[in-house]
């Protein structure tokens, strides 16, 4: 069961006698503080529940919630955050454009920063949206064209529901989110009343104008802090909350009307954001700012759940003094979604980029599997997300079961479980053969019997592509 709510909701499972009992959807007044006086005559519509019943591991029912997505382009997202860390420049996009067009780099995103005022403190100066003419003499126009010249879509970040203190819009106290009277602060954040219909014509002057006069292809939307469950508005507490979610989903769809064929993606590295109303109402979600821990392929894993694979994006932090076996367990986490690069990219060796490119190339390969195939998962719990130890196969078949299927992809994570570790992949080794393989050399493929083994205790994965013999 999946509930598509937009703000706070509940999902409780009991046992009644002998029966289970599973009730929920939007909070109760005591738990949640959700109620709404309804006059006579007045009706009030409740989010979706999207509910399925089948036998078999929870990866394969899960599927049957997602909204089907209709994915051909496997192009790869460059987002320069892990790069500048905050001080995008004209200067540093142009040095880095030459490069990924050579590595065949679909999109380049400019993430926080472009607004800074010459600090590099960028967080409390979010909210204005004004082009630091600093680190942007001729604005963003000209960047943008420059990456286009280079055959790739151009995206920008924003942050657009929250102010930083120190903004211009943060002054103005009529414009934002209150509770019991009082603006609502966190450490780093305040919050537009998305309701007022100025703030609406603000975002439409200062980002969606914005992105239409620079020609801007891709729209991260962010999110690093969250309201809290009630605030004040035309209705009590959390109910409140919803209308703000409604109106910035309002403000989505603004987006997609003014710029038909942008791509726009969910970040939810601060508040709750992966559930069906921002699911499936942006091209992408991304789950996670935890991009350079050993966790990144757990965590993905844990998202086929609910994200599906074609507007899964995953991070892959590369950096010129980690070695081949660290960026083979890093990219082939990608897999599992859409490849999202960042860091070191100047620095990188030749080796290093020829991992890289033949681990783009294996995956657009194979991409239209991992999109539009059912997905498997085998080993126990890995019980650590700061400190994981196991091994995590996840595989992706063709057919309506495993059996049925003709092409499998499978991947390997191998998290520190001991030298001489073996592992199967979960196939009868008579009915199928490896035709493609990328990845490490510390796993040892045994193609004859189909099971891997572990060289070394450390981090490492591999990927293998498997047709059913004749």
């Amino acid at each position: 069961m999946q509930l598509a709510g937009k703000a706070s909701w509940r999902l409780n499972a009991a046992r009644l006698d002998d029966r289970l009992v599973v009730f929920g959807g939007l909070p109760d007044r005591d738990t949640g503080a959700w109620f709404q006086e309804v006059a006579p005559g007045v009706t009030i519509r409740t989010p979706f529940a999207y509910v399925t019943c089948g036998q078999g591991p929870l990866l394969q029912v899960s599927k049957r919630l997602h909204v089907p997505v209709q994915a051909s382009d496997a192009s790869v997202v460059y987002n320069e955050w892990a790069t500048t860390w905050g001080e995008p420049t004209t200067a540093s996009i142009n040095r880095a454009l030459p490069l990924l067009a050579a590595h065949h780099i679909g999109t380049y995103v400019i993430d926080a920063g472009w607004f800074r005022k010459g600090s590099t403190n960028f967080d409390p100066q979010i909210g204005d949206w004004q082009v630091d003419r600093d680190a942007f003499p001729e604005g963003l126009k000209p960047v943008v064209a420059a990456i286009h010249h280079r055959g790739m879509k151009a995206g920008i970040w924003f942050e657009f529901e929250n102010v930083g203190p120190d903004s211009d819009r943060a002054k103005d106290q009529t414009m934002l989110a209150k509770r019991d009277g009082q603006v609502v602060a966190t450490l780093k954040r305040r919050f537009l009343d998305m309701t007022l219909p100025a703030n609406r014509q603000f975002l439409q002057t200062r980002m969606i104008d914005l992105l239409k006069a620079n020609g801007f292809d891709y729209l991260k939307v962010d999110y690093n802090d969250t309201l809290g469950p009630v605030m004040d508005g035309k209705h009590p507490g959390a109910a409140a909350l919803e209308d703000q979610i409604d109106a910035t989903l309002a403000v989505l769809a603004d987006v997609h009307q003014q710029l038909p064929g942008i791509q726009v993606e969910n970040c939810s590295s601060g508040g709750h954001r992966l559930t069906p109303a921002f699911i499936e109402n942006t091209e992408f979600s991304s789950f996670s700012d935890a991009h350079d821990t050993l966790s990144i392929p757990i965590v993905a894993a844990n998202e086929l759940v609910v994200i599906p694979p074609a507007k899964n994006l995953i991070w892959c932090v590369l950096h010129a003094d980690e070695d081949l076996e660290t960026l083979y367990y890093h990219l082939i986490a990608t897999f599992l979604g859409r490849i999202c690069l960042s860091g070191d990219i100047r620095d990188l060796s030749g080796a290093q980029w020829a991992a890289v490119d033949a681990g783009i190339a294996f995956y657009q390969t194979h991409a239209p599997l991992i999109f539009n195939g059912s997905p498997y998962r085998l080993g126990a719990p890995v019980l650590s997300y700061h400190d994981p130890h196991g091994v995590q196969v996840i595989g992706f078949y063709n057919g309506p079961s495993l059996a049925q299927s003709s092409q499998v992809l499978v991947m390997v994570w191998s998290m520190a479980p001991g030298a001489g570790t073996t592992v199967e992949l979960g196939l009868p080794a008579a009915d199928w053969e490896i035709v493609d393989q990328y990845g490490s050399r510390q796993l040892l493929v045994d193609a004859k019997h189909l099971k891997v083994t572990n060289a070394s205790s450390g981090y490492h994965a591999v990927a293998l592509a498997l047709d059913r013999k004749c």
